[in-house]
């Protein structure tokens, strides 16, 4: 159902040069691999890529992203009908002054973005998300995202901590959320 692709081929290809905002991102381990999802959203052309890594045992990553760091640099897109995975071609850390990328108004809007990319690659597991004013909230020991239209959408309770710290940074106001869309929930 697929190809292997070898990074040297991907970074062969002409990139898209932008500021990239490193928006988010999610570590996991299966058996002794450890895989890092790193979220990037460009500045000007508002386009969202991931960098991919992984890692055997107890090795460090090549490169350390941080939440909010502004990268300038050239990225390659892996081949898909739905293009999100990325290399750096070039890239270095910069700082200076940008406007916050916006996010969906509520979660109709996200569904038809989110409609529109499983029509493209009916494959893609995760999905990235901004979504403006929302509320995180518990509801009968359920995580729960509520937004200016008062819809609902389940937050993933796998990750309980990150969550608390959600509501309690919210202190029941909106707030803007960057997450990883799975079809289910949403893992902030």
């Amino acid at each position: 159902a697929g190809f292997s692709v070898k990074k040297t081929d991907i970074l062969e290809e002409k990139g898209i040069v932008d500021d990239w905002l490193v928006i988010g991102g999610n570590v996991g381990v299966e058996e002794k691999l450890t895989f890092r999802r790193t979220w990037l959203k460009g500045i000007d052309t508002e386009r969202d890529a991931m960098l991919l890594d992984f890692v055997w045992g107890s090795q460090g990553f090549e490169n350390h992203w941080n939440i909010g760091q502004l990268i300038e640099g050239e990225l390659c897109y892996y081949p898909s009908s739905f293009p999100s995975r990325a290399l750096f071609k070039s890239h270095k850390l910069i700082f200076k002054g940008i406007t916050f990328p916006e996010g969906h108004a509520d979660f109709d809007s996200f569904a038809t973005a989110y409609a529109e990319a499983i029509a493209s690659n009916p494959w893609l597991s995760n999905y990235p998300v901004l979504i403006e004013n929302v509320r995180p909230i518990m509801e009968d020991g359920r995580f729960l995202l509520v937004d200016v239209n008062r819809k609902q959408l389940d937050l993933d309770e796998s990750h309980y901590e990150k969550t608390l710290k959600l509501l309690a940074l919210s202190c029941g106001q909106p707030i803007s959320i960057f997450g990883e869309w799975n079809g289910y929930h949403l893992t902030p």
